[in-house]
């Protein structure tokens, strides 16, 4: 009688669990869009670019990481943008390059950690990438599309 009055006296919670799961307002799941990473795939000629920033929603005192990805023939050359100090609205505080994976394709990766310098809908610019298959074909250019960040401010809306 005790585990049949366990389980009644759960019932409540239980129920009012299952409501508020399926109420039509669930800030944890808009929370966690905000966290997902922004991925672009561009293919051309057997060749693919791909750009992730790694979440579009920054406080300002935040960082967004920026990764680059080709996938080409074994042997291609790429030649990644000329990216110095800044990006568009963003300070870049480090970057890095991968040795190409093993494989056909083979894969390469540039990464950017970029600080906001500024609060609004900041955009990271297009970001032009040339692959060379073998050194007589013509390089291929692919690029980005820009890609839209919202920084927040740290300070209260109230203050």
């Amino acid at each position: 009688m005790s585990a049949l009055r366990s389980r009644i006296g759960r019932l409540p919670g239980m129920w009012l669990a299952g409501l508020l799961a399926l109420g039509p307002h669930q800030p944890s799941l808009a929370q966690s869009a905000a966290d997902q990473p922004a991925t672009q795939q561009h293919r051309r000629d057997g060749v693919s670019l791909t750009v992730e920033v790694d979440r579009p929603v920054i406080a300002i005192d935040g960082q967004v990481r920026v990764t680059l990805g080709v996938e080409a023939p074994p042997a291609a050359q790429v030649t990644w943008p000329d990216v110095g100090d800044r990006l568009g609205p963003f300070g870049v505080v480090a970057r890095g390059a991968g040795a190409p994976s093993e494989g056909d394709p083979e894969h390469w990766q540039q990464d950017f950690v970029l600080v906001p310098e500024g609060v609004g809908e900041l955009v990271i610019p297009a970001l032009p990438v040339a692959i060379q298959a073998t050194p007589a074909d013509v390089a291929l250019h692919l690029s980005t599309d820009p890609v839209t960040v919202t920084v927040t401010s740290v300070v209260s809306p109230e203050a």
